[in-house]
């Protein structure tokens, strides 16, 4: 039998625990970068009468808002990249 003291167990314990939290946190972090859409062709507009955000094309001047049907014109103030 091996006999170890009880820092080592501890620190044996320590250890596994923050190994298993970087797997985890590097396993989220590439699945994350895999659904990202930094590299895409959609904008997230805020519509200013019903307030609702929604993604529709970059390359569009004229966005039409899928709640209440108005346009609205991308400028900075409802025009957002989607990171």
């Amino acid at each position: 039998m091996i006999r170890l003291d009880i820092s080592v167990v501890i620190f044996l314990y320590l250890l596994m625990n923050v190994v298993g939290v970087l797997l985890l946190w590097l396993f989220t972090d590439f699945r994350m970068k895999k659904f990202s859409l930094k590299n895409s062709d959609t904008c997230a507009y805020k519509c200013p009468i019903c307030t609702f955000v929604y993604v529709d094309s970059f390359n569009d001047n004229l966005s039409q808002c899928p709640r209440c049907k108005s346009y609205n014109e991308k400028d900075k103030i409802n025009h957002r990249e989607v990171l």
